[in-house]
């Protein structure tokens, strides 16, 4: 899944891009950007990843919640990206279905 990340006063343009791979009842997923994950289980919705976001960085260090979140200044601001950058890094979950 590839989500533009649309260009603001001359910014780069890239997209934030998620991969999932289901074999049996295991999986692995690759992303970088804000793009999600959830997975559903027995009435549970659990996202299974952390946004590569400014937002992410300060709710993980507890400065604020996800409700916060939508409303801060910066909340479109991303902070890795396919196409921006020579070589992308991703990061990777995995686990079972």
């Amino acid at each position: 899944i590839l989500t533009e990340i649309e260009a603001r006063g001359g910014a780069t343009i890239g997209a934030t891009v998620v991969a999932l791979m289901i074999l049996d009842a295991h999986f692995v997923c690759f992303w970088a950007g804000e793009s999600r994950l959830y997975r559903l289980r027995y009435g549970v919705t659990e996202m299974l990843m952390t946004d590569h976001s400014i937002v992410a960085v300060l709710v993980l260090a507890g400065q604020m919640n996800w409700d916060e979140a939508e409303n801060y200044p910066q909340s479109n601001a991303i902070t890795r990206a396919f196409g921006v950058c020579d070589v992308l890094e991703l990061d990777k979950v995995g686990g079972s279905l």
